[in-house]
């Protein structure tokens, strides 16, 4: 009898213990690209109670949210954030990556294409399979057999893909061809309601399309021009002004996406999502994802730019609480919020004026100069790419006899004199584990798969050009260096406000959303920070 008496007691126990378990409805990630802890800080007096601020006094607000890599690129960073993993593991090292084909390179393709799926609303043939790890969305999933909803929101496809993850209900992104809300027919909802929802709002007298020929980007508070005093804005007369059309040509669309404008019609999408979906309706966790944008291509008063932007972000993400509000209702009190930088940002300064061109043509044609007399009459180098990357003549080192290490290091060599050059490793030296804790960060820019033969990086404030004088390119805008972020994190069961000057990593992110959901991690070894269980176990006790 008591045998029977004691496993008895032990699950009760064990139920009563799980009961007191306070779970969310619903966990809303906001993820803001660019954004600085410096520059929050310095512009949050001036904003209103109902965005930022009220989530600052709200929760626990990390000021020092940083990336691991000195150096990354947009996506790569998020990819981090959302699986905790390093780009190495995630395999999300670039947006266009270089992959093989045949004896040639293709760098036009992203790295989520797949011809097996078709888009909504884009001719975008694209899926998440390229993702070699889970995500915080694919936990919460896996956890609660599929009855978990995840939806993401992102500027680009491969953001919305990644913070989707392999098994999102759904993921939207806008394509920049057609204006619309565009998502892949890879995911499989539980219910098409949303996706009608969108179709019916990209179709409808307030889509983008609609309205875009008649936008402008103007100051939001274009009344209160001294709400724009904390940094330089004045231009040379002394005027406080910004006015940008986007008109109705082809790249309308891209222009519109590179503005901060973009977080008003995320806000809005966001709405129709909460409408028309199931999130937070029961006891079971869901997850919506949302990525906004501080960042801006405005050339001729960057920081009165930079102001603005963090002004409209302030109003979309108050548009989203009021909407997550008005949806969960007499629950809204079990939504989990986080807002979170990426712990990267763009040196806007060195995209304008860089200290110095490192032509790569040029450095293709002298390593072959080099290599010609040592190994023989061939095209030892096939391509050096703006990215980082130098393609040696494996065939050709073949037909030879030539050692590979022999030729990568002859070439390394070589490539180090060049100036602008910062490091330069060889993909031996990868492969035995011989790079310096400084150049760690190389090995995270490639996949076996593609490597290269060498990967170089750049000197500060250098920029990649060609003889013809082009200097700026697709590459400069997606490189971004570690910066201080903010992470907040706000949940009922945090009721002392607090500010945390502890560097945290980004690594370690969807490990402190998974432990407020009582779910395993992405990553398998979590860094949680100690603050977040003290701060939660301290004051469930104070209930």
């Amino acid at each position: 009898m008591k045998k029977a008496i004691v496993p008895l007691i032990a699950f009760l126990t064990l139920c009563q213990a799980q009961a007191q378990v306070s779970l969310p409805r619903l966990v809303v990630w906001l993820t803001v690209e660019d954004l600085r802890t410096d520059y929050l800080e310095t512009l949050l007096p001036e904003m209103r109670e109902d965005g930022l601020t009220k989530l600052i006094k709200g929760g626990v607000y990390y000021q020092q949210l940083k990336s691991p890599l000195a150096e990354s690129n947009v996506l790569s960073a998020m990819a981090m954030l959302q699986t905790g993993h390093t780009p190495a593991d995630h395999h999300i090292t670039h947006r266009y990556p270089t992959t093989i084909v045949g004896n040639g390179r293709e760098r036009s393709r992203s790295v989520f294409y797949d011809d097996k799926y078709i888009g909504y609303a884009t001719n975008d043939k694209l899926s998440p399979l390229a993702l070699n790890v889970s995500t915080l969305g694919d936990k919460l999933k896996e956890n609660w057999s599929g009855k978990s909803l995840v939806y993401a929101v992102g500027i680009q496809p491969e953001e919305a893909l990644v913070m989707g993850g392999r098994r999102a209900d759904a993921s939207y992104w806008l394509d920049g061809n057609s204006g619309k809300w565009a998502s892949t027919t890879y995911y499989k909802p539980a219910s098409h309601a949303v996706q009608n929802a969108v179709d019916q709002y990209n179709n409808g007298t307030s889509s983008l399309n609609s309205r875009l020929s008649g936008l402008k980007w103007e100051l939001l508070y274009n009344a209160y021009p001294t709400t724009y005093r904390h940094l330089p804005a004045k231009n040379k007369r002394g005027e406080i002004k910004l006015s940008v059309g986007f008109g109705s040509d082809v790249d309308a669309v891209r222009r519109f996406k590179a503005s901060p404008m973009i977080n008003e019609e995320i806000a809005m999408l966001t709405n129709v999502i909460l409408r028309s979906s199931e999130l937070g309706a029961d006891e079971i966790p869901d997850l919506l994802n949302v990525q906004l944008s501080v960042a801006h291509d405005h050339e001729e008063n960057p920081l009165l730019a930079t102001q603005d932007a963090y002004f409209r972000l302030d109003k979309a993400v108050a548009d989203i609480l009021r909407a997550v509000e008005y949806k969960l209702g007499y629950h809204k009190d079990q939504v989990v919020y986080m807002l979170s930088g990426t712990g990267v940002a763009r040196d806007r300064e060195s995209l304008r004026h860089s200290v110095g061109t490192f032509f790569t043509d040029r450095c293709k044609t002298l390593l072959n100069l080099y290599l010609n007399p040592k190994y023989g009459r061939a095209e030892w180098v096939l391509d050096v790419s703006d990215r980082g990357e130098v393609y040696l003549n494996l065939q050709a080192a073949k037909q030879y006899n030539v050692s590979v290490k022999d030729l990568e290091e002859d070439a390394a060599d070589f490539l180090r004199e060049f100036s602008g050059i910062k490091d330069v490793v060889t993909s031996t030296q990868i492969k035995n584990g011989q790079l310096s804790s400084r150049q760690s960060y190389l090995y995270h820019h490639s996949v076996s798969k593609n490597r290269p033969q060498l990967l170089y990086s750049l000197l500060q404030g250098w920029a990649c050009g060609t003889e013809n004088g082009r200097q700026r390119n697709a590459s400069d805008h997606e490189r971004v260096t570690a910066v201080a972020s903010p992470l907040i994190l706000v949940w009922r069961d945090i009721k002392t406000p607090e500010v945390i000057g502890d560097a945290i990593s980004t690594l370690s992110v969807s490990s402190v959303l998974a432990y407020v959901l009582r779910i395993r991690p992405p990553n398998a070894e979590p860094d949680i920070p100690k603050q977040i269980p003290l701060l939660l176990h301290t004051n469930k006790k104070e209930k």
